[in-house]
Formats: C-alpha cells, structure tokens, sequence
C-alpha cells in the first residue's frame, strides 16, 4: 500500500462468536441478509438454499456452527491537487 502512495495504514481484525446454523440463520441466508450473496446466480442461490434448508430440517441445525473473522487493511492517501479533493455532506 505504500507504494500505491497511502499512508497511516494499519490492519482491524473483528472476530465473532460462533454462530449455530438453523432455521432462523437458513430465513436470513433466504433473504440475503450478505448483500454478497446477489453476486450468486439465482439458479445456483436456489439449489444452495435447498441443500441448506435440507441438512438444517435433517437435525435441526448443521454440526458446525458459522465462524466469522474479517481483516480489514486501510490506509490514508491524498489526491495529488487539493483542488481534487471533494467533500459531500449530502
């Protein structure tokens, strides 16, 4: 990243306590609660939802609970011109 010209960089790592995978977690998946789930094509969304909502009914719940850990790595960099730098307070 520095030599993509940012500075002040720094890494945030947020982890949290696993989730159990049930019926409520298969009706948030249902209705996308990720929006990176849009970028699935619906036929292949359907059929995993499918399998998902399957193995959920078979027990009850998966035997492995969903894990969810994010590194996000950011820096600080200035246009070359004052003059292109916009603000919107919109």
């Amino acid at each position: 990243m520095i030599h993509a010209g940012f500075s002040r960089i720094r890494s945030d790592v947020t982890k949290r306590a696993p989730r159990v995978i049930d019926s409520p977690y298969v009706d948030r998946v249902a209705n996308k609660y990720i929006s990176t789930l849009e970028l699935i094509e619906d036929e292949e969304f359907a059929a995993g939802l499918a399998r998902l909502r399957a193995d959920v009914t078979q027990n009850g719940r998966l035997d492995r609970p969903m894990v969810w850990d994010a590194v996000v790595i950011s820096g600080w960099t200035l246009a070359e011109r004052p003059s292109e730098l916009r603000i919107s307070l919109n």
